[in-house]
C-alpha cells in the first residue's frame, strides 16, 4: 500500500505536473489543462499494474478536489473506486479510502443521497476491517454525519459529529485527523446558528493547525474564511473583514497569487465586502477575481462563471443596473451552454437575473426569471435546499414590492420554517425571515400581531448577534412602530 501511494504521488508530481511546459501546450497553460492531459496516459503507463493505475487516478482525482473542481474529481474517483472494488475487494483499506474520497466529491456537488450510498457501506467496512477508532474509520464517520446533516437529519447528525470528535480526540490525541473532524463539526455548529461555539471550534483548529503547518497552509487559510463568515453572521463586520484580508495575505505569501486557495480567499473577500455594503472596494476586488479565475481555470469553467455571476450582484448593488443585466444574461447563456439548462447553477443565474429585474421595477420579467429559477432548483436540489430558500426570499421581496403583502407574508412564513430546518431556529437567516413576517404584518396594519411576532425575534437576535448588528437595529425600529400603533409608547423606547 505504501509503495502504491508513493508511486501514485511520484507519477502525478513528476510525470504529469513537471512534464508539460507552456511550449507544448500553448502560452496560456492552466493547471486544469495539465491535469486533463494526465488521465489518458494512466492506462498506458500502468497497463501491467492496474492497482497502481487506480491509485494514480485517485491521486489525480484528489488533486482536482483540492482545486475545488468537484465534477472533474467525481468523474475520476468513482471509476477508480469501482476498479479497486473489483481488484482488491470492498473491504480493502485502499478501496475504503477511495470510497471516502469519491463520496466527499459527490457531497460537495450537493448530492448527499448518492454520497451516503457510497460512504455508509465504506464506513461499515472500515469498522469491521480497521476497527472503530482507526483514523480512516473516524474520518468516514464524520463524512457520513456531514452528509446526513446536509440531507436534513441535522439533530442526530450533529450528535454523531460531536461523538466522533470526542472519540477522535481520545484515541488519536491532537493531530491532523482529529483537528479535521473538529473543523467539520465546527462548520455544522455554525450552520445550525450557534455562531459563538463555531468560532471557538474553528479558532482552535486555526491555532493548532497553524502551529503544525504554518498560517499559509491551504486548510488554515480556508478556515480563516469560515471564521470570517461566522464573524459577519454575528454582526462583527470589522472582525470579519480583518480575518478575510489576513487569509488573502497569508495565501498570497505562502501559496502564490494564482493558487486556487488564494483565489477562493479573494472571492470570499469580495463577497464579504458586497454583503456588508462596501461595494466600491467589492467591485475592484471582484474584477481582480474574475481575471484570476479566467486565467487559471478558463473563461467557461463553472468556478469562473460563478465569480462572474457574483460580479453582476456587485454591479446591482452599485445601481449599475444596465451593466448588471447585461452580465447576468451573458452568464446565464454561458452556464446553459457549459452545464445544461437544468443545472443548479443555471437556477442561481435566473435568481440573480430576477433580482436585477426587480431592482429595475420590471416586475413581469422578475417574476418569470424567479419562477424559472425555482422550478430548476427544486428539481435539481430538492425543496429543502439553501438555494431554493434563497430564491423564495427573492420571490417574497418581489411580492412585497408589488404590494401583495399577504402573499409576501405567506412566503416569509414558509421560509422561516424551511430555514429553521436547514440552518436552525437561531440562525440569522431564520431570524431575518421571522422579522420580515412581522414587517408584513405592520404593512397590513395588524400591529398587535406584529408585536407578538417581533418581540421574540428581538430577544433571539440579542442572544446571537452583536449589539450593534444592523438586523437587530432594524427589528427594534419596526417593533417600535408596532408598539406605538398599539398605544404601548413606553415599551417603544429601547
Amino acid at each position: 500500500q505504501a509503495r502504491r501511494a508513493a508511486a501514485s504521488n511520484e507519477y502525478v508530481l513528476d510525470r504529469i505536473l513537471s512534464s508539460f511546459s507552456p511550449l507544448g501546450m500553448g502560452r496560456d497553460v492552466k493547471v486544469v489543462d495539465v491535469l486533463a492531459r494526465a488521465a489518458p496516459q494512466i492506462d498506458q503507463s500502468f497497463a501491467d499494474d492496474p492497482v497502481t493505475g487506480a491509485a494514480v487516478r485517485i491521486t489525480l482525482g484528489r488533486s482536482y478536489y483540492q482545486l475545488g473542481l468537484y465534477e472533474e474529481a467525481r468523474a475520476i474517483l468513482l471509476p477508480a473506486h469501482a476498479a479497486l472494488v473489483d481488484l482488491l475487494g470492498a473491504e480493502h483499506e485502499d478501496t475504503i479510502d477511495a470510497a471516502g474520497s469519491a463520496g466527499r466529491a459527490i457531497a460537495r456537488l450537493g448530492d448527499d443521497e448518492a454520497a451516503l450510498a457510497l460512504l455508509t457501506p465504506a464506513l461499515q467496512a472500515a469498522q469491521t476491517t480497521l476497527g472503530p477508532l482507526h483514523p480512516l474509520t473516524l474520518e468516514l464517520r464524520m463524512d457520513v454525519a456531514r452528509s446526513r446533516f446536509e440531507s436534513g437529519d441535522r439533530e442526530a447528525a450533529l450528535v454523531d459529529a460531536r461523538a466522533t470528535l470526542a472519540d477522535a480526540e481520545a484515541a488519536l490525541g491532537v493531530g491532523d485527523s482529529s483537528l479535521e473532524i473538529l473543523y467539520g463539526a465546527g462548520v455544522m455548529v455554525s450552520t445550525v446558528g450557534d455562531v459563538a461555539e463555531s468560532q471557538r471550534m474553528v479558532q482552535r483548529y486555526i491555532d493548532e493547525m497553524s502551529a503544525r503547518h504554518g498560517r499559509s497552509d491551504p486548510r488554515v487559510v480556508l478556515a480563516f474564511g469560515q471564521l470570517a463568515w461566522d464573524r459577519a453572521s454575528s454582526g462583527d463586520t470589522t472582525g470579519a473583514l480583518e480575518l478575510s484580508r489576513e487569509a488573502v495575505d497569508a495565501a498570497r505569501d505562502g501559496l502564490g497569487a494564482d493558487h486556487p486557495t488564494t483565489l477562493f480567499t479573494l472571492a470570499t473577500l469580495a463577497s464579504l465586502l458586497s454583503e456588508i455594503g462596501d461595494t466600491e472596494e467589492a467591485l475592484a476586488v471582484s474584477l481582480a477575481v474574475i481575471d484570476a479565475y479566467g486565467r487559471v481555470f478558463g473563461p467557461s469553467h463553472a468556478s469562473t462563471l460563478r465569480v462572474r455571476s457574483n460580479h453582476a450582484i456587485v454591479l446591482r448593488k452599485l445601481y449599475r443596473l444596465d451593466e448588471a443585466l447585461e452580465l447576468a444574461l451573458e452568464v446565464l447563456e454561458d452556464r446553459i451552454d457549459a452545464l445544461g439548462p437544468e443545472h443548479a447553477d443555471v437556477a442561481l443565474s435566473y435568481d440573480v437575473l430576477g433580482v436585477i429585474h426587480l431592482q429595475r421595477d420590471e416586475f413581469d420579467e422578475a417574476e418569470a426569471a424567479l419562477e424559472e429559477a425555482l422550478a430548476i432548483a427544486r428539481t435539481a436540489l430538492g425543496e429543502r435546499s439553501p438555494e431554493v430558500a434563497g430564491i423564495l426570499y427573492s420571490l417574497a421581496a418581489l411580492r412585497s414590492r408589488q404590494d401583495d403583502v399577504v402573499e409576501a407574508e405567506r412566503i416569509y412564513r414558509q421560509l422561516a420554517e424551511a430555514e429553521a430546518a436547514i440552518y436552525g431556529a437561531d440562525h440569522p437567516f431564520t431570524l431575518t425571515d421571522r422579522y420580515h413576517v412581522g414587517r408584513m404584518l405592520v404593512r397590513q396594519r395588524r400591529y398587535a400581531e406584529a408585536v407578538e411576532e417581533l418581540q421574540p425575534v428581538l430577544a433571539d437576535q440579542r442572544r446571537v448577534l452583536e449589539p450593534t448588528a444592523a438586523n437587530l437595529m432594524r427589528t427594534l425600529t419596526t417593533l417600535g412602530v408596532a408598539l406605538v400603533e398599539t398605544d404601548r409608547h413606553a415599551e417603544a423606547i429601547p
